[in-house]
């Protein structure tokens, strides 16, 4: 299945070259004393394992210190997809050029780093959900039946990832969409159980539901037709069954149709997405907002080709994307309140920062990876410049640190006072403290 490749500001991909060999490490697998729940495989015995790089970090003081800690240019912390490489390279007999090897997600949730990785382009699945421990132990906790992990949803003691691009098992509806459930100090549930759906792209709890949206065709032969719709599903049981709420069709059989993100804002819970015709080169903005029981169209956004949203404050939201209604179409951040005001960020737009990833951690600070040059139509070559900035108020900004590298870096964390970085090349990366 296609993707949408909204990442056209990272470059050099095909430039960084390929990762070392493994060094003598271990990888645990959280197996318990139970069977893996149902929807979900059992973990692979670690002797089927392929052992990473040097896969362990140093143990992880317990608080961030306080004031604007300053950290040093990015080292090679470990290779914790190395494994999963080589699989590919041995099982579908392509090259580290030929497929997204990319550790492009880094979440935080119980104190764990949890990785994202993936190429559903390629469909290079099924993957594990895999974290790092404090200790330092990388740890499998299930096999998922997905192409991809490219996103995860961490909402107060429950992490969500939307099955992006599921692996159908024979003899079921190819049309059926995953959402996978993790509660804090339990094991992953899998729901494998949204109707018409091609991609889950985003889950977000709101009221007294479940929310999740993606794209989907009505059947199979609207599928080869190339009929897309936008879906909308609702759970009210906590995720185990869904329900489809709404859809949106566009009767252009050339255009692919979804919605891409949840926003909470204000109170109001928006659903932002987008019709893009290839052929025509026109994309159009399909946002909608929960109205009662209805989904509104709403005037949000217009120009904004929708990478990613984020819930900052209990009433606002962040949105980012590329702003194909600039010039340069420059990779734009928005902070939207009550009555769905959004106002860019004025420092970003300022330093003419193009944002790549945004981290929040639990005292509503942000931490943003940006990168010299927002324009997506003439962007910088390599080495490129790199910062990584935090803020608490979005006009404020602390540099934590400032660099140039060769390497295209995707995603940032900030786990304890260990400054964390992701790297296309399946990298973890860490900014050493300074003194």
């Amino acid at each position: 299945m296609t993707r949408l490749l909204l990442l056209l500001f990272v470059l050099g991909l095909a430039a960084c070259g390929g990762g070392t060999g493994p060094a003598a490490s271990d990888v645990a697998t959280d197996t318990g004393a139970d069977p893996a729940p149902d929807g979900l495989d059992d973990v692979r015995d670690p002797t089927e394992i392929r052992t990473p790089g040097a896969d362990t970090l140093p143990d992880l003081p317990p608080e961030v210190p306080p004031g604007p800690a300053r950290y040093g240019r990015p080292e090679l912390d470990s290779e914790p997809l190395y494994d999963y490489i080589q699989r590919v390279v041995t099982d579908r007999g392509l090259s580290p050029a030929e497929f997204d090897h990319s550790l492009k997600e880094l979440a935080v949730f119980q104190d764990r780093l949890y990785l994202g990785y993936g190429d559903w382009t390629v469909n290079t699945g099924p993957v594990d959900i895999r974290h790092f421990e404090a200790d330092g132990r990388l740890v499998v906790d299930v096999v998922i039946d997905e192409e991809s992990i490219d996103y995860y949803r961490v909402e107060g003691t429950r992490m969500f990832i939307p099955g992006v691009d599921p692996r159908q098992p024979p003899g079921t509806d190819p049309l059926t969409g995953n959402v996978f459930t993790l509660e804090a100090g339990g094991q992953w549930v899998s729901a494998h159980e949204l109707e018409q759906c091609l991609h889950v792209l985003d889950t977000v709890p709101w009221g007294d539901a479940l929310w999740a949206c993606g794209s989907g065709n009505i059947d199979m032969d609207h599928y080869h037709a190339g009929d897309d719709m936008a879906v909308l599903w609702r759970s009210d049981d906590g995720g185990l069954t869904w329900d489809v709420e709404t859809t949106w069709h566009d009767d252009n059989t050339n255009a692919v149709v979804r919605w891409e993100r949840f926003l909470r804002a204000g109170g109001d819970l928006y659903v932002l997405g987008q019709t893009i015709d290839y052929v025509a080169g026109v994309l159009t903005n399909v946002p909608r907002k929960r109205q009662g029981e209805e989904w509104v169209p709403v005037d949000l956004l217009p120009t904004l080709w929708v990478r990613h949203t984020l819930q900052w404050r209990s009433d606002e939201g962040l949105v980012w994307g590329l702003d194909l209604g600039a010039e340069g179409k420059p990779v734009r951040v928005f902070r939207v309140g009550a009555q769905g005001v959004a106002e860019s960020v004025a420092y970003l737009d300022a330093e003419d920062l193009g944002v790549l990833d945004v981290f929040r951690l639990e005292d509503e600070d942000l931490v943003f990876l940006v990168r010299e040059g927002s324009s997506t139509d003439t962007p910088p070559a390599a080495p490129w410049a790199y910062r990584v900035l935090r803020t608490h108020d979005l006009d404020a900004f602390d540099e934590l640190t400032a660099f140039e590298h060769g390497e295209a870096f995707l995603s940032v964390a900030l786990w304890g006072d260990r400054l964390l970085l992701g790297g296309v090349e399946g990298g973890l990366w860490e900014c050493p403290l300074l003194p």
